[in-house]
């Protein structure tokens, strides 16, 4: 070696003197790890720290909507167990792919994109002023948010709304005509969210979620529950208590009980559209939320909602429109309507054929987690459809008494309606049994009825930044040019399955039946026919 080359660098722990770091190497390494509050050499709990981040990383998805979606470990591990699984084989619009093909996305990509959105606004308004007495949500509040976002539709059946609106009512019908009435009230009582808090329940009571060190306490599991099921609960929402009123904001943002404006709705109005060539929902809705005290129906003591600036309202109206028309256009669409009839049918007919497809006994979940979309439809070939053979629209301003209307009166009515299009039909020598004959009452809103959803928001003017409360939205700005007279839509639409020579005839019968029902509603002022 010659003199003039360097020393061989002696490594730490072998022989040899290993000299101190001096003040300037010290520097110089701690602003190489990002700033002059770091120290070197790190602790032994720094080093700890990243080793059990390396051990445990965040995981991305890349999402078609979202772009990026991170996921902590403990979020990682739901993902992958059966029950979330499983949503990927549920399309997120039901029967919709059958008349438009690409609509072939799947709950489990949505409830991927309320995760964000709901990550998304908790760190947003983690970044505004609050009240007085109300606290920001901290990160166990942030993850909890996002599992409940994560699962709120892990209780959906195959062909998603479709097994609610039409699955379901037909197996309570078909249960109480058997003489089995458990079964029938079960299914009378079935709300998908009910079933998802069973389900998560079930997920975080097995190996591997039960056994981690990041799992759920109780407390913090009836929190994830209360989320998922917004008003929905024994004795309401003053029945909450995973979180006390310093964080009452935190339950509007998965299902919002007041106003139904959440991530999932945001999600959804989004996703949707852009699977069917619509236009999709583009509001700046989470950059401008900010919480703050309200009231709402009588309440005495104003509690945190998350709240809005007054200039938005157009922008907030334009979800709920969004919504309305997507109901219209899209999943309510009569060629959607007869597949779902159809798939109607595969189900109940699939649910005799026991476990090989899963069951409608909605209380044995392992049987239940078994159907999916194609696991039904692999077992069917059928080239024949209902075709529909009336369609018409009566709209108005629902009655304050038909708003309090209940369940049985309601039932009655269309019950009454059934019965007309039933004997129009049979009086011309047609069949007219449920087989062959549908009847669907069809009742298109804003999200709040025959009310404006304006009304169940609270908003904050811009000169009102020190006021914590947020109020109902000034008649003045109200903006009545953007906003229709009538905020919902009411019909009845009729299907025929029965001889395909027979189906001029049908409709015929069903037109004439059609203009009576009109002329009748005209002449006491209770409709207008469209």
């Amino acid at each position: 070696m010659s003199s003039g080359s360097a020393p061989p660098r002696t490594p730490p722990g072998a022989s040899g003197r290993v000299r101190e770091p001096t003040p300037e190497t010290t520097a110089r390494k701690a602003a190489k790890l990002g700033g002059g509050g770091s120290s070197w050499p790190p602790a032994a709990d720094e080093w700890e720290l990243d080793e059990r981040q390396h051990e445990r990383p965040r995981k991305h998805v890349h999402d078609c909507v979202h772009r990026e979606i991170t996921l902590e470990p403990l979020l990682d591990a739901v993902t992958r167990t059966k029950a979330f699984q499983r949503l990927g084989s549920l399309r997120q619009l039901g029967s919709t792919h059958r008349v438009w093909p690409n609509a072939t996305h799947t709950r489990k990509a949505h409830s991927l994109g309320v995760a964000y959105l709901a990550e998304k606004l908790c760190r947003n308004i983690a970044q505004r002023p609050m009240p007085h007495g109300v606290q920001p949500p901290d990160e166990r509040d942030i993850l909890l948010v996002k599992l409940a976002a994560l699962c709120h539709d892990l209780g959906h059946g195959p062909f998603s709304h479709t097994f609610d609106n039409f699955v379901v009512p037909a197996a309570a019908r078909r249960a109480r005509d058997e003489g089995d009435a458990g079964l029938a009230k079960v299914l009378e009582k079935h709300k998908h969210e009910q079933l998802s808090v069973r389900l998560l329940r079930k997920v975080f009571a097995q190996p591997p979620l039960a056994a981690r060190e990041d799992r759920l306490t109780e407390a913090e599991l009836v929190f994830v529950e209360e989320l998922i099921l917004g008003g929905d609960l024994k004795g309401g929402v003053d029945a909450r208590k995973g979180r006390g009123w310093d964080k009452r904001y935190l339950y509007d943002i998965v299902c919002n009980a007041d106003s139904g404006l959440d991530m999932d709705k945001l999600d959804y109005l989004r996703r949707d559209p852009a699977t069917v060539g619509m236009s999709g929902l583009v509001v700046p809705l989470l950059e401008n939320a900010e919480v703050r005290l309200a009231t709402f129906g009588g309440e005495a003591r104003a509690r945190p909602v998350i709240c809005y600036p007054d200039k938005m309202s157009p922008s907030l109206f334009e979800v709920f429109r969004k919504r309305a028309e997507l109901h219209c256009q899209l999943y309510t669409h009569k060629h959607v309507v007869a597949w779902d009839l159809l798939h109607r049918d595969f189900l109940l007919a699939a649910d005799a054929l026991g476990p090989v497809v899963g069951s409608l006994r909605l209380a044995e979940t392992d049987a239940f987690l078994k159907m999916t979309d194609e696991s039904v439809m692999a077992r069917f070939e059928v080239n024949d459809n209902y075709k529909c053979v009336g369609d018409q629209i009566f709209s108005r301003k629902l009655t304050r008494e038909e708003l309090a209307m209940g369940k049985a009166e309601q039932e009655r009515l269309v019950r009454r309606l059934e019965d007309g299009v039933r004997a129009a039909v049979g009086a011309r020598g047609l069949r007219s049994d449920r087989a062959s004959l549908e009847v669907e009452t069809r009742h298109v809103h804003h999200g709040q009825r025959g009310r404006s959803p304006l009304d169940s928001l609270r908003f904050f003017g811009k000169g009102s930044a020190r006021d914590e409360h947020a109020q109902p939205l000034p008649q003045r700005q109200r903006h009545d040019c953007l906003v229709p007279a009538s905020f919902e839509d009411k019909g009845v639409r009729v299907f025929w399955k029965g001889p395909p020579e027979d189906c001029e005839d049908v409709r015929e019968a069903v037109l004439a039946w059609e203009r009576q029902e009109a002329q009748g509603r005209e002449s006491d002022g209770t409709f207008e026919s469209q």
